[in-house]
């Protein structure tokens, strides 16, 4: 396998991470953003957990990261991860424009935040073209255990 292909949280990174995170002023939200997802993605196969994902959990709950936004598995989910007492939300985000399916339309997430909440709505384009009827929306406060489905198309 090429490195790509699985991805790593290398320690440096994670190094260069912390300070970074230690140094940002304080927000309401705390967002991380990687090409593979830092936790285990039910119901899909092959979908690894970057190696040393451990490492990087602990450092994203000690800095208080409440979101995990992903690409790599062509597929759009939202799933709690809980991190050492708390949860973290993992987002992944299918493919917008690639030929590369992996049984669901292009898409992207559009992401509205709020002072305890996040809105997570999910645009697709199942006839090569985006709009409103193809669209699902989450809620998740906070910390919460379980997304809320506010609209499925």
């Amino acid at each position: 396998h090429f490195r790509w292909e699985e991805g790593r949280a290398h320690r440096d990174e994670l190094d260069m991470l912390d300070t970074r995170l230690a140094g940002a002023p304080d927000c309401a939200w705390r967002v991380v953003t990687a090409h593979h997802p830092f936790a285990e993605v039910p119901g899909v196969e092959g979908a690894e957990p970057v190696r040393r994902a451990d490492h990087a959990l602990a450092l994203f709950a000690k800095h208080d990261v409440s979101l995990m936004l992903s690409g790599h598995t062509h597929l759009g989910f939202v799933h709690p991860v809980p991190v050492d007492g708390d949860v973290i939300l993992s987002v992944g985000a299918p493919t917008a424009l690639s030929s590369r399916m992996r049984g669901e339309p292009n898409g992207y997430w559009l992401l509205d935040f709020e002072p305890d909440a996040v809105c997570l709505t999910l645009r697709s384009a199942p006839d090569g073209a985006y709009d409103d009827a193809h669209q699902r929306a989450f809620r998740w406060h906070r910390g919460a255990a379980e997304v809320e489905t506010v609209m499925s198309a």
